[in-house]
């Protein structure tokens, strides 16, 4: 907010200046613009404050699926996005984008199985680390993509959330709990009379565990959408340490160990279009003991009799978005240009943040 309202007078100050009386107030908790200046470019005030409004007053709905794929066999190396097909008559779009990779501009995007994909289909993106895998398509819901998602894995839907937010205001959604852990120990010393007394004292933080997921949409006039998405996974485990307080003696604390896993891209689609973005993996090893009872557990010869094998899991994270804005009326109002007339000058000029 703070932010907005230096931006707003930064502006203004560049359009009428500071010489010759001309002078900007702002007071950001009214919401009131107040400027001095010429006529015309009081006039200029007015229509840059109508446009900047009309922006900010745009709204969009987000509606989410965070979804977790249990990779079969066939697929430890990830999701075949590939073998999605074609959706919606054509209307779809898939491949890997690597950081710095903006598909609309210049250049195609290649599959693994040697498909190429032309520029020009509204997907953009920049990632950090070794980059995603992810696809646009045109669909009323998501019931297509995870069907497809069945034939890779088994699919559990963690979270399907929907929120509304304004034009460029982030919008968080967390997936998860908060955990007490210890991030420091001090030692108190009070004194009273001979007796002198020492006492530790513990302080604690909230550590998340689960899935968070930033949005940002910038929504344009054209009514495509700009979505800033930057998921993380946190896994927060408890690690146990001895902590020694000298005369206090040893104190055995919980302390976080915290493993984050986070993508950070740049998505431009269509109005009620859904964009899936993936690549977040995760790797679980479990030990697995089978055998005949009784026999299986017999000291020496027991070995004979039972077999220990360790089994090995992938699961891939996968991000749903589907935005759709937010109309008044049906249409969002033209932004005045630039220098054309409209109201009488000399009266204060207002604006919401």
């Amino acid at each position: 907010d703070a932010d907005f309202w230096r931006e707003v007078q930064n502006s203004l100050t560049a359009l009428v200046g500071v010489h010759g009386g001309r002078n900007v107030v702002l007071n950001p908790a009214a919401g009131v613009v107040v400027v001095k200046a010429t006529p015309s470019e009081l006039r200029q005030v007015e229509n840059y404050l109508k446009a900047v409004q009309l922006s900010i007053e745009r709204q969009v709905m987000l509606e989410a699926k965070i979804v977790e794929v249990q990779l079969t066999k066939d697929a430890q190396t990830g999701i075949n996005w590939a073998g999605f097909g074609k959706l919606g008559n054509g209307q779809v779009s898939i491949g890997s984008a690597a950081p710095g990779t903006v598909l609309g501009n210049t250049g195609n995007l290649s599959t693994p199985d040697g498909t190429s994909i032309a520029p020009g289909v509204n997907l953009a993106a920049g990632a950090l680390g070794r980059g995603f895998y992810g696809l646009a398509f045109q669909a009323a819901n998501f019931a297509a993509l995870l069907n497809f998602l069945q034939t890779q894995g088994d699919v559990q839907v963690l979270s399907s959330p929907r929120i509304a937010t304004l034009n460029n205001q982030k919008a968080v959604l967390k997936v998860g709990s908060d955990e007490l852990y210890v991030t420091g120990v001090t030692t108190n010393t009070t004194s009273s009379g001979t007796n002198t007394v020492s006492s530790p004292t513990v302080t604690l933080q909230p550590f998340f565990s689960g899935i968070s997921l930033d949005v940002t949409p910038q929504i344009d006039d054209a009514g495509n959408v700009m979505l800033h998405v930057h998921p993380t996974i946190s896994v927060v485990t408890e690690k146990n340490k001895n902590i020694d307080l000298g005369s206090l003696g040893s104190f055995k604390l919980p302390l976080a160990a915290s493993s984050v896993n986070e993508t950070d891209s740049i998505v431009r689609v269509k109005d009620g279009q859904i964009v899936a973005i993936g690549g977040l993996m995760k790797h679980s090893m479990v030990d697995e003991r089978t055998g005949l009872p009784v026999l299986g557990d017999m000291p020496v010869v027991g070995g004979a009799f039972r077999q220990s094998s360790t089994i090995h899991s992938k699961r891939e994270l996968v991000i749903m978005l589907k935005p759709t804005v937010i109309h008044e009326d049906g249409v969002w109002p033209d932004a005045p240009s630039f220098g054309a007339p409209s109201a009488q000058p000399g009266a204060a000029a207002r604006a919401r943040p």
